[in-house]
Formats: structure tokens, C-alpha cells, sequence
């Protein structure tokens, strides 16, 4: 296991339970690179300058956010460290639903958790609450300079963490339409392939 990249504490009522926060998924798919054909070495990304008509470094870059066309409002790193948000070392559940009202649609990312050595009972506890009840937690965490809206839920012996999508992030399907003779459905049975 890779070293955790995030820690601090579940949080809901008057619980706190410190924890660490670890990638649980990975892709596996070929890494291809580009590469000079010439001399077969990796070419460095650059960032072009259109109106200066010149080459940057990152150093010479900022981030900024377009609040309008062409209008950005510019932030540095200590700016992201200003902002009062409680989620920052902090998992705060808002609430638990059943796991079936989470449709797939809005996962995104998935996190181990593992409890600090004073967290090891509480930790628990609500393993084992959210799996009896088969409940789901509903929780906000600031972690990568954004606040996430995530569930956790028991898996195996820990829980784990996804990132949810927003309803707002989610697309609208628009004008795609299946024909009503492709919902004629057959006896299919699910076979994993793991």
C-alpha cells in the first residue's frame, strides 16, 4: 500500500474519529508517451503564450478562475490556505441513506480509510453500524484545493470513501433515444469477469 495521502478525522455529532485517507483504485491500461522520433526521448509539455507570442514555464503561470468571458480573478496558494473551510482535515457527514439510493451515475473515485490507533474502536463500531443497517454516510472532505461531496460505506473490514459527482455535474441525457423493440429483454445472467 502507497502511503496515505491525506489524514484527519470522521466526524458527525459529537464523534471524531482520526483516520487516513489512501487511493484505492489505480488504472492498469498501457502508459504509451510521445516521443521524439528523431532521438526516441519524451518531449516536455509546454504553454504557449497567444498574445506574446512566446513560451512559459510553469513558474510564469498563475491559476485563475473565468467568473466571466475572458475575465479571470487570479489565486495563490496561500489564498487556498485563507479559505475558512471546516472539511479541510475533517470528514463531516451530514447524514445516512440506504446504500441503494446512491445510483452509480454519480461515483467517481474511490478511497480506503484507515483509523488511527485512538480511532480503532469508533471506527468500528461505525463499520459495523453502517453494515447492519445497510446505511451509507453523506459527508463533504476538502482534500486536492476542492471540497468534495463523498459517501462512505463499509467494505470488507474498513470503509471506504467515494467521490460523488453533484446532481449539477451530472448531464442531461438530451435527445438520445433508443428505439421501445431494444427494451425487449432477454434472460441474461451476470457473470463477473474479474
Amino acid at each position: 500500500m502507497t502511503r496515505a495521502f491525506w489524514k484527519g478525522a470522521i466526524s458527525f455529532g459529537l464523534v471524531n474519529i482520526p483516520v487516513k485517507m489512501y487511493v484505492a483504485a489505480e488504472s492498469s491500461s498501457p502508459g504509451f508517451h510521445y516521443l521524439h522520433k528523431k532521438c526516441l526521448t519524451r518531449p516536455k509539455q509546454v504553454l504557449y503564450c497567444e498574445k506574446d507570442k512566446e513560451y512559459i514555464t510553469i513558474e510564469d503561470a498563475v491559476l485563475g478562475y473565468e467568473y466571466a468571458k475572458g475575465q479571470f480573478a487570479i489565486f495563490k496558494d496561500e489564498d487556498f490556505e485563507k479559505v475558512p473551510v471546516k472539511t479541510t482535515h475533517t470528514i463531516e457527514i451530514d447524514g445516512f441513506v440506504n446504500a441503494s439510493e446512491i445510483d452509480p451515475i454519480y461515483f467517481y473515485a474511490s478511497h480506503y480509510l484507515e483509523p488511527e490507533e485512538l480511532g480503532t474502536k469508533p471506527f468500528a463500531l461505525l463499520h459495523e453500524a453502517l453494515l447492519k443497517t445497510e446505511r451509507t454516510g453523506i459527508a463533504k472532505v476538502s482534500f486536492q484545493r476542492r471540497e468534495h461531496l463523498v459517501c462512505l460505506r463499509p467494505f470488507e473490514d474498513i470503509l471506504t470513501l467515494h467521490s460523488l459527482h453533484y446532481s449539477s455535474e451530472i448531464r442531461p441525457m438530451g435527445d438520445i433515444t433508443v428505439p421501445n423493440k431494444a427494451f425487449k429483454r432477454k434472460s441474461w445472467k451476470w457473470q463477473s469477469h474479474l
